[in-house]
């Protein structure tokens, strides 16, 4: 109450922030709609907190992108090792 008197947001004077799986899904569409990278290494260096709470609420952080409808394959920056892409075993 005191805040809002005076003229303040919770999110704003808090060092923390109440994350929900909506916050977290709010917060990655707004990222992705205003053009600011939401692949994982880009949001855990601009807001620890966001890529923390993502991980928490959906378990890995593209299954978050994927609730918020971003393809990940989409926004990743380094793309994922499999086997087809591994480096071949030498033989002894």
């Amino acid at each position: 109450m005191a805040l809002q008197a005076a003229g303040l947001d919770a999110d704003d004077v808090s060092p923390y922030r109440r994350w929900t799986r909506e916050t977290i899904l709010f917060e990655l569409k707004a990222r992705h709609r205003d053009g600011d990278a939401v692949n994982s290494g880009a949001v855990q260096a601009d807001d620890q907190g966001l890529h923390a709470a993502a991980i928490r609420a959906f378990g890995k952080f593209d299954a978050a992108l994927t609730a918020a409808n971003i393809q990940p394959d989409s926004v990743r920056r380094r793309k994922s090792w499999s086997k087809r892409w591994s480096f071949p075993r030498s033989k002894p």
